[in-house]
């Protein structure tokens, strides 16, 4: 008589079963579980991180308006270099107000006059909170501005052929601005050279030639007349934000001016 066979039971297939992966809600557990404090510190990070995008989102876009704002003022090729100052950028663009803009542009030609270069600081620069979101500005109002502009020998030269003048600009070697042309005075070619003075005349550099050297023995009337061909005005009134010059000053390189205005209204 054969025995029978043991068969074993099977294992409890529960037993088997590796532990489930924790899902959303352990994981939200965990989170939840974290301390207070902990908790808080979490929630203040993540909604400082969204409020920093948004500021330097806005900060760019308000940047880009007023840099199209000023391409357009002064007609440049080149991109102007706008930066808008305040560690807190969401007050001013949500009140439509920036406390405190610079302003850089190269190249800046208002024909004839060349500028080689312009800073400008403006304060309290008025652009709506629709004009940011739109990405265009009709007007910028600036309640105040500061100016300072470089001009180098060579955009003085390009004015006066411009202008018809018979005079070039050069520094002289002791640094000073030195004038130089050819001219009919009473019936004599005269060829003659100054150095200048150079000074604000309203919205305009007067240049004024001092220490007049010729080649040719003048009276008195033939110098009042080349005097007045060495003489000449630089209006600066294309210049996008300065409308009274506060300093004027010049090296080897050009002449440096300085201006100021006040309720400028820009509108390309």
């Amino acid at each position: 008589m054969s025995r029978p066979h043991h068969v074993s039971s099977p294992t409890n297939p529960r037993a088997q079963d590796p532990a489930p992966a924790a899902g959303p809600s352990r994981q939200r557990g965990r989170i939840n579980s974290l301390p207070g404090p902990a908790l808080a510190l979490v929630v203040v990070l993540v909604a400082a991180l969204v409020l920093y995008g948004i500021d330097w989102l806005a900060r760019i876009g308000a940047q880009s308006v007023l840099a199209g704002v000023v391409q357009q003022e002064t007609a440049t090729t080149d991109r102007p270099a706008v930066g808008i100052g305040g560690p807190f950028f969401l007050p001013q663009v949500v009140r439509g107000r920036y406390d405190e803009v610079s302003v850089d542009v190269v190249n800046f030609a208002a024909e004839p006059l060349r500028i080689s270069s312009l800073h400008a600081e403006l304060f309290d620069v008025h652009v709506p909170l629709h004009d940011v979101l739109v990405g265009s500005a009709n007007t910028v109002i600036v309640d105040r501005a500061t100016e300072e502009i470089s001009l180098t020998y060579d955009n003085l030269n390009h004015y006066l052929q411009g202008t018809d003048r018979k005079v070039t600009v050069a520094p002289s070697d002791s640094g000073d601005v030195q004038l130089t042309g050819t001219f009919d005075v009473l019936g004599q070619t005269v060829t003659a050279s100054a150095v200048a003075a150079i000074s604000a005349d309203q919205g305009a550099l007067a240049v004024t030639p001092i220490k007049l050297n010729t080649d040719t023995a003048l009276d008195q009337a033939a110098e009042s007349l080349l005097g007045r061909g060495l003489t000449f005005l630089i209006p600066l009134d294309p210049l996008p934000f300065g409308q009274q010059i506060t300093n004027v000053r010049w090296d080897g390189d050009g002449i440096t001016v300085a201006l100021e205005g006040q309720n400028i209204v820009l509108a390309p």
